[in-house]
Order: structure tokens, then sequence, then C-alpha cells
């Protein structure tokens, strides 16, 4: 069974090659010139890009006269690694625009075909996507279209369920991007809020199918989980729009209602019952973001006693990189104050987090003396980066707040991409990247085994993996 947060989208659609698409293809080429030029623009680092990196091997290839055609991602991974967006990022917006674009040239292709509906749902949400970035509301076309595409869609799927039913785990992986934030603007969540108003409407449709019972076991597995989860968005909307409004009789009732997400064994035996789905409650709904919400509701009702208990439930405290430099114990530097009139509630917990932050830069003091550079070279000459691993190692090596967890977890996805790739594909060119893979992986794992200390987060699991490499 997939974990929630493991749904990641990673399917792929080519474009048939044949002469017949000669002139189309160098239509598309030139398409293809005016987003990497746009990304140029707006982006920094633009190599770190997957989206920039695929576009330039379609046009180095174009240029050796290969007639190769665009192989086009519905991931967005680019966009942002985690589910909050920076809707004032230029590079951003390009990116989700030149999606559109990618799946509007792929829309065409497939035309006629049953496989042409997956379009339809990633036209859609990229289109409600794109409107984040910008101040006015949906256009009447744009409107329209969304409308055409969500119909398309639905009617398709009343023709061919078993098949179209699978769209729900791409659906449900792109509108990860779709969370009400209080960080954002009220119009900004207003449009999140209306775009989980249709996502929902698909998914209900998808599960009062007649054939419901008889699809993939990850259909099943998603589709309950998002229609619990509208209920747990409607009430979070409410609660955002009363602290933004500074509304404290709307923000009581407000919290009221929106505290019985937290840890509810009622809500989640509710849940099994409704969908007979065996789901770990908590990956329906998240505690901890539960507990940010109310934290900052009570806080705005000067509420110090449930700011502190909402705190502690919370993800808000922690070491990252800002919060370390800040020497702070939370980022928002009036939640801070506010927290910080209870002295002896505060300072142990900001000693312990100074602590763990010293640990980190020391961890990353270490870590930095990798040679990443030896590991770029090999994956390079045997991979030429075909799999887009450069641009993880790149970063790492120019961190300059490295948990010892992340470097770790960072360098292991060596691992599952060489199974992956084992998996895939058959090759002696294939082979010898797989080995280059592997061999990186022992490289890193004896750095660990031989610079960290056994309490370190994942030393055991390290000293664990070099011994079954060996």
């Amino acid at each position: 069974m997939f974990k929630l947060k493991n749904i990641i989208l990673l399917s792929s659609f080519c474009f048939v090659c044949s002469s017949a698409l000669a002139h189309q293809n160098a239509s598309l080429s030139q398409r293809i010139d005016e987003m990497m030029t746009s990304i140029q623009r707006e982006c920094k680092n633009p190599e770190y890009l997957s989206q920039y990196r695929d576009l330039k091997t379609y046009q180095q290839k174009q240029l050796k006269n290969e007639n190769e055609t665009y192989d086009y991602y519905s991931d967005l991974l680019d966009v942002a690694d985690f589910p909050k967006l920076d809707v004032n990022d230029l590079c951003q917006k390009v990116l989700v625009k030149n999606q559109i674009d990618l799946a509007d040239i792929e829309q065409k292709q497939r035309e006629g075909r049953s496989n042409e509906a997956f379009i339809d749902l990633d036209l859609l949400i990229y289109t409600l996507l794109k409107n984040l970035y910008e101040d006015q509301a949906l256009s009447i076309k744009d409107i329209q279209k969304i409308q055409v595409y969500e119909q398309d869609f639905l009617k398709k799927f009343d023709q061919n369920p078993n098949d179209l039913a699978m769209g729900a785990i791409g659906l449900s992986s792109l509108i990860r991007f779709f969370q009400l934030n209080l960080d954002y603007s009220p119009s900004v969540n207003q449009k999140i809020y209306e775009a989980t108003l249709r996502f929902n409407r698909i998914f209900d449709h998808i599960y009062k199918s007649d054939r419901y019972q008889k699809f993939n076991d990850d259909v099943r597995f998603i589709v309950p989980v998002r229609l619990a989860q509208f209920k747990y968005t409607s009430e979070e909307y409410k609660l955002i729009n009363a602290i933004q409004r500074s509304d404290k009789e709307l923000i009581k009732a407000s919290a009221q209602n929106f505290s019985k997400f937290y840890d509810n064994k009622q809500l989640a035996d509710q849940f099994h019952k409704d969908y007979q789905n065996d789901t770990d409650f908590d990956e329906v709904i998240r505690p901890w973001r539960v507990a940010n919400l109310l934290t900052f509701a009570f806080f705005k009702l000067d509420d110090l006693e449930n700011t502190k208990k909402w705190i502690e439930r919370a993800s808000l405290i922690g070491v990252g990189e800002e919060q370390c430099y800040a020497n702070t114990l939370v980022l928002d530097p009036s939640l801070n104050s506010f927290i910080k009139n209870d002295k002896v509630w505060y300072q142990p917990k900001l000693d312990k987090q100074i602590k763990d932050c010293k640990l980190i830069q020391k961890n990353t003091e270490i870590l930095s003396k990798f040679d990443y550079q030896k590991l770029i070279q090999n994956y390079e000459k045997y991979c030429d980066d075909k799999y887009g691993y450069k641009a993880s190692l790149l970063k790492l090596k120019e961190s300059k707040f490295l948990s010892d967890s992340d470097f770790y977890t960072t360098m292991t996805l060596m691992s599952d991409l060489s199974d992956t790739i084992e998996m895939a594909e058959d090759s002696s060119t294939t082979n010898r990247c797989v080995a280059a893979l592997k061999e990186n992986k022992a490289e890193f794992l004896q750095f660990y085994v031989d610079h960290m200390k056994p309490s370190a987060f994942s030393y055991q699991d390290a000293k664990n993996e070099l011994k079954n490499l060996k």
C-alpha cells in the first residue's frame, strides 16, 4: 500500500516518431528553444532544473539531426520540493507555463486515443496552478478551458473507467501544490480552495463509479484519502480566513471546530468504516498541520497557554538553517516574542535547539570535506546525467547547512536510482551506469562510517549497507 507522502507521479509520455511529423518537430524545436530562453532569463542555476535539462537534451539531439521527440513529464518537481509555493517567484511561474505548453503539444499528439484524458487532467491542474502566480482571477477563457478539461475527463472516464481511474494517482500527485497557507494572501487561498472544490468533484465521481471496487488498490487508497481531506480543507479555510481578518470571535469558533481533526480516534474509526480503508489516519490528516494552524489561532487570541500547548505538537520548533542562525525558537518574530514571555518554558527549549544546531554545523564542516566532484565525474562519465542526479550532488556540495540525515538520505537515492534503472533497462551502457552509481554509493558510505560518530542519525544503517556491499 502506498503511503500518501510517497505518492509521486513518475509516468512519462512519448511522441510518435515518423517522417510525417518532421514539420511538426521543427515547430516543436522552436518552442523548446523559447522555453529554454525563458528559463535562462528567470531562473538562477537553470542547470539544476530537470525541466531545463530535459529541454536541453532534446535540443542537442535535434542539432545532431536525430529524429527524436520530446519526452513529456508531468511531475513538476522543479516547482517546489515541498508543497509551499512562492507565488511571487517568476522562475516557478515560467516552469508552470512551460508545462502547460508541453502538455498542450502532447494533447494534440494523443487526440483520439484513450490516454488523451490524462492530459486533460494535467492541463486542468496547470491552468489553475498558473493562476496562483497571477494577481487577477481566472479569465473567462481559462474558466471555459478548465470546464472543458474537467468534462472531457469525466466523459472519457465513464466510457473507460478501468483505465482512466489511474488518473486519480496523477491528480493526487499534482494537487500537492494546492495547500492552503497562512503565508499566502487571502486571494491566493481563495483560489486554492476553489480549485480543491473542483478536484473533490472529480474524486467523488470516481468513487461513485459502479466499478470502484474493481479498481487498482492504489486508486482505492488515494480516492478516500482525498475525499476525507476535503472535509479538513473546508474547516482549515474558514480558520485561515478568520486569522487573516483578525476576527477573534470567528477564530474562537473556527479553532474549536478545527481542533477536532487533531488525533481524533472517532474520526479515524469513521473513516475506516465509511471507506473500508485501513490507511493510518495520520496519513490522511497530518497532526502537525492541524497543530501549526491552531498555534497561530491561539496566538491571535493572545492565549499563551494554548499557544504553548499547540506549538509543542506542531512542526514550528526545529533546527532549520534560518532558525539556527537567528537563535530563535520559531521563525515568526511576533510569535517568538509572544512565547518568550514564559522564560521558564522558553529557555530550555532554545538551549536544546542551539545545541542541536551546533551539532549540525559541526557535521556540515565534516561533510563538506567529502569529494563530491569525484562522484559527479564518475556519474557523468557513465550516465551522462541522463537521470538528473548531478543537481542533487551539487546542492549537497554547496550546502552551508547540512545535517547528516539529509546527506545520507540524498546519497542513498543513488541506490534507489540504480535499482530503478536496472529494472527498467538492460544494455551494456545502462549496466555500466548502474555500476558507477553503486561505486559512488560505496564511496559515500565508507566516508560516512569513517567520519561520523556512532550516534549519527544513520550510522548503523550505513554500516550495514556497507557490509552488504562488500
